[in-house]
């Protein structure tokens, strides 16, 4: 057994402290280092983040995308027309003519749900493209890693959107005047919109 051996005045025992005392003061592993007082993450390269016009451009793609649901919504409302004015010559006739109107704009209606969904929804939240965007070489990602923003964040954000200017109508106008052409929905999602073609690395 090792001879022990009393501490000196003013100076801490040998060892660690017994158990369920604190340690003497300057006792355990120096601090972490922190970056230098001061440092600020660099800025951003010029055109880093995508326009207000390139997402108006770009929503304008997105409507494009919708459009033939639209244009079977419209021919199954015509061909319902067509079957309302056929019943007063011919009942039977006339009544099949209307629902089928009636089937074919259903139809182009849960078309348009459907791409909707695949595009602002599925394709979005996994790539950080809809088809607009894709269209224009801008992208929607997470201003943290940079990464696509996830289905969760894209159903988020379709719906705040709607929430957002339902209330005061300046969740897409923002964009328009913002540091980071962000929307508010962007602020409260911590995403951004920024030029990358699809296929590209971020700059």
């Amino acid at each position: 057994m090792s001879e022990q051996y009393p501490p000196q005045p003013g100076q801490p025992p040998y060892g660690p402290p017994p158990y369920g005392q604190l340690p003497p003061p300057g006792y355990g592993p120096p601090p972490g280092y922190g970056p230098p007082p001061g440092y600020r993450p660099p800025l951003p390269p010029p055109g880093y983040y995508a326009s207000f016009g390139q997402r108006v451009i770009a929503t304008l793609w997105d409507i494009v995308y919708l459009l033939p649901a639209v244009g079977v919504m419209i021919i199954g409302a015509i061909i319902g027309v067509i079957g309302g004015v056929m019943l007063e010559e011919d009942a039977a006739g006339g009544g099949i003519v209307l629902a089928l109107g009636i089937v074919v704009a259903v139809a182009g209606f849960a078309l348009e749900i459907w791409l909707l969904i695949k595009n602002v929804i599925l394709r979005q939240g996994r790539t950080g493209y809809t088809w607009g965007k894709a269209r224009v070489g801008i992208r929607c990602i997470r201003e943290l890693d940079g990464q696509a923003l996830g289905i969760g964040n894209a159903v988020a954000r379709y719906f705040l959107h709607g929430i957002i200017n339902q209330a005061c109508y300046l969740d897409y106008l923002w964009a328009a005047w913002d540091p980071k052409t962000q929307t508010l929905t962007d602020k409260l999602l911590k995403t951004v919109v920024v030029n990358q073609p699809e296929g590209a690395s971020a700059r």
